[in-house]
């Protein structure tokens, strides 16, 4: 699952901090887990791009 920080942190998995608009690629367990602790993530809905053939 893709997911935008939005308020930084340290990741107590990885003591990593994680800052605003970086973009992670996390489980959802583990989005769970950190939106548990406090508002650090949002996920990030991707948009597929369709190509059309003029």
């Amino acid at each position: 699952m893709k997911v935008k920080v939005i308020n930084r942190f340290i990741d107590k998995e990885t003591r990593k901090l994680h800052k605003e608009n970086e973009l992670m690629e996390l489980t959802k367990k583990r989005v769970t887990e950190i939106q548990k602790a406090g508002n650090f993530v949002e996920e990030v809905k991707e948009i597929e791009k369709i190509n059309e053939k003029e």
